[in-house]
């Protein structure tokens, strides 16, 4: 694997220190997630209410068009670990073409209002091909992690930079949500603004991302390494679901991804139809977005002295006590409900960043087992398992509002407000307590111990 010497290439960022030059290949995140986030936070309600689209069947189009992704994973995953072009190496071949892809995609799916293309069949043409741009970038982006350093320290505290600049992300579109508001009593956008809100997002992703990988184009050219892809599909798996902290973390991430987004999927709903109090949604955001920075604080000291499992299950505590904080005091305590909104998303910080250096760690593992490089392949069953997982729970959540009988413009009945609540507030608070319980009983010596001696740590 190449060193940490690995200089990037790139004319003006060859010399530049290490430290930069991470820092800009973490800030692939924000590029990221500033389209992901958005989806996340806004789609489902865009569908239902703007396009007036039937919340069972706008939830079955974002589990339809996750489950795609999800079987395009792995051929990206493959291919990164097979191929290797001199100039671009194994990741920059993905990402320079997806990156333009995915913020035009995105784009014109945020514009549909405006255009007055109301029908499911377009949005669901753009929500694929959206994901497919998207795949072309998440997937090669996340393996270089385990490219650009070979410390699982250093690792560490790399992918909690990376989740600061996802929680910058979604702090600056915590911002752009009030000003798209159109002005109504509900939670509601301008047709106009959500077009140019999309067009400025895609531009500015595409732009970040080539240059996150440019940052680090050196590391990436200099992989040379011989290519998993001379090893069967079966040989490859096999490496990787032998490996303790694999599983662990695949298990572990897919509940997560199930569980824990359900909360910022529900917000919009939580504080329109739920509470009648549509302006919380971005005071919420913003809370949670200072909770992130201030948990990427936290965990970062904490990954010193602790194994990544310890503070996986920390974090799953904090996110429960969010939730629980949030639903037990109600929106009359605002206090408390921004209160709530910090611990979650200090959670959260963790939750979904240090998932990632359990499985760069895994990938290094089993190199020093077997000598098999499968950093694609693992990461993209990883992302697999995790996109299938939010699929599931944006399903779920459309088919919890349609059996309440909650339409468009439709006030809230009391079946709908107790079944937004328990989506977005009960189940993740669940979720992370099982999760919290897992993460603790398998990070006992023998869950983590996988070399070839069977006296390595590889969790910690």
């Amino acid at each position: 694997m190449p060193g940490e010497e690995a200089q990037s290439g790139i004319p003006g960022l060859a010399s530049a220190p290490l430290g930069l030059r991470h820092t800009l290949y973490a800030s692939g995140n924000f590029a990221k997630n500033i389209l992901w986030g958005t989806t996340e936070v806004t789609l489902l309600f865009m569908m239902t209410e703007m396009l007036d689209i039937r919340p069972g069947l706008a939830g079955a189009i974002i589990l339809g068009s996750l489950a795609f992704d999800a079987l395009l994973a792995p051929v990206v995953g493959l291919a990164c670990d097979r191929l290797r072009a001199p100039r671009l190496g194994r990741y920059g071949i993905f990402i320079l073409p997806g990156a333009p892809l995915a913020g035009l995609a995105f784009a014109l799916l945020y514009a549909l209002p405006w255009l007055g293309l109301t029908g499911p069949l377009v949005a669901t043409a753009l929500l694929l091909a959206f994901r497919t741009a998207y795949a072309f970038i998440d997937l090669p982006h996340n393996a270089l992690l385990a490219t650009v350093t070979q410390h699982s320290t250093r690792r560490a505290r790399l992918s909690l930079l990376r989740f600061l600049f996802s929680s910058l992300a979604t702090l600056a579109m915590a911002f752009a949500i009030g000003p798209l508001g159109a002005g109504a009593t509900q939670p509601a956008f301008s047709p106009e603004r959500l077009a140019i809100y999309g067009s400025v997002a895609g531009l500015a992703a595409a732009l970040v991302m080539v240059a996150s990988w440019a940052a680090v184009a050196g590391e990436d050219r200099a992989a040379s390494r011989p290519a998993s892809g001379t090893h069967s599909w079966p040989v490859i798996w096999r490496a990787c679901w032998g490996c303790p902290s694999y599983r662990l973390a695949l298990l572990a991430g897919a509940a997560a991804a199930l569980t824990v987004p359900l909360f910022s999927k529900s917000l919009l709903y939580l504080a329109g139809p739920a509470w009648g109090q549509p302006q919380l949604v971005s005071s919420l955001l913003i809370a949670m977005i200072a909770g992130q920075i201030g948990g990427i604080l936290l965990w970062t000291c904490l990954c010193k002295n602790r194994s990544t499992s310890w503070a996986l299950a920390a974090a799953h505590c904090l996110v429960t006590m969010g939730c629980l904080a949030i639903l037990l005091a109600g929106p009359a305590n605002g206090w408390a409900i921004h209160g709530g909104a910090i611990l979650i998303g200090m959670g959260a910080a963790g939750v979904f960043a240090l998932i990632w250096n359990l499985i760069a760690d895994s990938c290094k593992a089993i190199f020093d087992r077997s000598g098999l490089h499968v950093d694609g392949v693992a990461f993209s069953i990883a992302i697999v398992s995790q996109k299938a997982a939010i699929g599931l729970g944006a399903a779920a959540f459309g088919l919890a509002l349609e059996a309440t009988g909650h339409g468009a413009g439709l006030p809230a009945s009391a079946a709908t407000r107790f079944a937004i609540e328990a989506t977005g507030l009960v189940l993740p608070a669940a979720g992370s307590i099982l999760i919290a319980l897992l993460l603790y009983i398998a990070s006992q010596p023998k869950w983590l111990n996988y070399s070839a001696n069977g006296t390595n740590r590889v969790a910690s």
